[in-house]
């Protein structure tokens, strides 16, 4: 016999029930012999090709609970059901399964109908199941978990006509047990604001019961309870006469439990808090993983003190309702870079969460960690005395301490609090304090940024920076779909510097800032002349550097100079590099939330160049990725540099980007195989150079976009 002859051969033996169907039209296509049995050995003509909902139920329709949806090709789908028109209840297992091209439900049942009490049992089950399947449907449709488990507690309280109807958690750290949701049948008084933090102890004997029997049922608390016990007492207070509770379990271990009070229905049926207990353990999970994802969207990872993103909205709140006193502290790790370098980011990572820890044992809340080595202390209404005396506790620690060696300003406001000055204050306070560290002269190095900074706004005051805009070109159609802004700098015999001599410098410095506030600036009025002179509007991308982009209120900032020239912000595409990714994850994913909610397009520039961050692509939410040139030079030639940009463009579909951009097309070749690769958009000299806003103007706009 064939291996096919002999699996025939076991299905149409096997005592379970096997039928194969169509799940597109419900035919029937096989019946095992056990099923044919089942049936009252019906001929082929009674069962072959008709629907099976006809066939197994007596429906007209399909049927409600059909689980053609649900099921898979690779694992089975479980479940049981008390079938009406046989007065069975089965053990069901479905999955798909390919025949001669086709996908086929296959479904083995098991017979579990009890045969002694069938009748009164299965109607019951019948009730359970059906209550059951409503608790599942109710927990799978709601998106609200809060509003799912209540809606779930009520399906139960009244399947056991209860008076209430309830879920407690453990808190193992704090050995407590917290009525966490409930439910109450009209007229009963709710006792969940009673119930918290409910001593472990004081319900151990109920924990000790889980462990032994599982769930278990008091039909009557004065026939089965120690009156002297505190429970007895907790139970009767709440009027409380009979319940009924159910273990809830996760990885084996009990983490709280389900009950009812009072219940008058169903008391001998314990099958649906036990069924149903293993879904509401995986809700409350799911509850909790979204509590500890908020959690860690405001909370460092390696310290847990709250992050950079809260300390934000914190100093955002403080400026729209201003604390009667603030007191400031900004505390920066000296040398951590050395010690990472030395003796390992291990011990660098020690030396963080030991500065956390020396300051949470001085301070009360309000601590944060807004960058690699910066810590700042905010103390809103704090006696000055008291804020003072701890911060003196903190310089002598610091001085006492040789691992606590950390730069810290400080400023105090005692009236008219200005929050925005306050950090200002103090962040130049912390950073004077840091030049005894580096041992070098406070007023040099105040000096040199001063002048810096000075000499740069006097340089763009005077004309000595220009934009130049480069077109970006669909490939489909040749029609200019928007451009990017470049700046160039005039040296001193007006020749044109590129920003690769430059930029670096002034981020290094901090002072780009500047820089990209002009090349914004600068293109926002030209839009504003565009629609004025012309009705006309075209995309343009700016590139931000991440330097900018950590500002406080950057992206205000950012708004406020498009409603100055009354550009919307649907015009700025602004390009950032992905060295944004050396910022914290959570605070640039709300960063570039917040700009795109307030209209702007945001694309990952660059992209390819040096070590490209996948990761970043995981997590954020950019418009569009351009390709970086050093991807495009070689596509001729190197089959390498085809495939990874085939598959960079392919990736950019996946992700559902809006455009995906190639950046430094020179040649037709290179265009051609771009459209080939289903690349949206071009720049590059094939298409044009860099121009002058004024050439850019005539050639690209005066004409009309096309």
């Amino acid at each position: 016999m064939t291996y096919q002859e002999i699996s025939a051969l076991v299905l149409e033996e096997s005592n379970d029930i096997v039928y194969i169907a169509d799940p597109d039209t419900y035919e029937m296509l096989y019946l095992n012999r056990a099923a044919r049995e089942v049936l009252g050995n019906p001929v082929p003509e009674d069962w072959l090709k008709k629907p099976c909902y006809k066939v197994l139920q007596n429906q007209e329709l399909p049927c409600a609970f059909c689980t053609n949806h649900q099921i898979k090709e690779q694992d089975f789908f479980n479940w049981t059901h008390y079938n009406q028109m046989l007065g069975r209840c089965f053990s069901i297992k479905d999955r798909l399964i390919h025949f001669n091209g086709k996908k086929l439900r296959l479904e083995l049942a098991v017979d579990m109908t009890e045969k002694e009490n069938a009748v009164a049992q299965l109607k019951k089950k019948l009730h359970t199941e059906e209550t059951l399947v409503a608790c599942i449907q109710t927990l799978n449709q709601n998106i609200d978990i809060k509003q799912a488990i209540n809606q779930l507690l009520k399906l139960i309280g009244d399947y056991h006509c209860a008076d209430r109807s309830y879920i407690f958690e453990i808190d193992f750290d704090e050995k407590v047990v917290s009525n966490t949701y409930e439910w109450c049948k009209e007229g009963i008084t709710p006792q969940i604001d009673k119930l918290q933090g409910v001593s472990f102890r004081l319900m151990q004997s109920w924990f000790e019961q889980f462990e032994r029997t599982g769930e278990f049922y008091i039909d009557s608390l004065d026939k089965n309870a120690v009156k002297t016990l505190a429970e007895y007492e907790v139970l009767e207070a709440q009027g409380i006469q009979s319940l009924m509770a159910a273990p809830l379990r996760w990885e084996g271990k009990i983490v709280g439990f389900l009950g009812v009070d009072n219940p008058s229905e169903n008391t001998d049926a314990m099958t649906l808090m036990r069924s149903v207990a293993s879904f509401i353990i995986n809700d409350i999970n799911k509850r909790k993983l979204m509590n500890q994802l908020t959690y860690l969207s405001y909370t460092d990872g390696l310290t847990g003190l709250e992050n950079r993103h809260k300390y934000m909205q914190m100093v955002n709140s403080f400026e729209q309702n201003p604390p009667d006193t603030l007191g400031i502290v900004f505390v920066d790790i000296n040398g951590l870079k050395t010690a990472n370098d030395t003796h390992g980011h291990q011990y660098g990572d020690y030396l963080i969460v030991h500065v956390a820890d020396c300051l949470k044992r001085l301070f009360r809340g309000n601590i944060y960690r807004i960058g690699g080595d910066e810590f700042v202390v905010l103390c809103p209404d704090a006696d000055q005395k008291e804020f003072e005396e701890q911060v003196h506790r903190l310089r002598m620690l610091a001085k006492s301490d040789e691992e606590l060696c950390i730069s810290i300003g400080v400023n105090w406001g005692g009236c008219n609090v200005d929050v925005s000055k306050q950090i200002t204050h103090a962040d130049e306070l912390m950073y004077i304090d840091k030049q005894t560290y580096y041992g070098i002269q406070i007023s040099e190095i105040s000096n040199y940024h001063a002048n810096l900074s000075k000499e740069l706004i006097r340089e763009i005051s005077e004309g000595c920076f220009v934009v130049y805009l480069q077109p970006k070109i669909e490939l489909k159609t040749g029609k200019i779909t928007g451009a990017e802004a470049l700046v160039r700098r005039r040296d001193v015999s007006g020749n044109l510097v590129p920003p690769s001599r430059f930029i670096a410098r002034y981020e290094a410095e901090g002072i780009i800032r500047h820089v990209d506030f002009f090349v914004l600036e600068t293109v926002c009025k030209l839009l504003s002349s565009w629609r004025c002179e012309r009705g006309i509007g075209l995309k343009i991308g700016v590139n931000l550097s991440r330097v900018t982009l950590m500002e406080h209120d950057i992206v205000e900032k950012l708004v406020n100079v498009c409603q100055r020239y009354q550009v919307e912000t649907k015009w700025i595409d602004i390009e950032v590099t992905e060295s944004i990714g050396t910022m914290q994850q959570s605070e640039l994913f709300h960063l570039i939330q917040e700009l795109k909610g307030v209209g702007f397009s945001i694309s990952l520039d660059d992209f390819g160049s040096e070590y490209s961050n996948l990761a970043i692509l995981t997590s954020m939410d950019f418009n569009e990725i351009k390709l970086d040139k050093s991807l495009i030079d070689h596509l001729e030639s190197n089959k390498r540099s085809r495939v990874v940009t085939e598959h960079a463009i392919k990736m950019c579909k996946d992700l559902n980007l809006d455009h995906s951009v190639a950046e430094g097309i020179e040649t037709l070749e290179q265009r051609d195989l771009l459209e080939q690769y289903q690349c949206d958009i071009g720049q590059g000299y094939y298409f044009d150079r860099p121009l002058s806003i004024e050439h850019f103007t005539n050639k690209y706009i005066k004409g009309g976009v096309e």
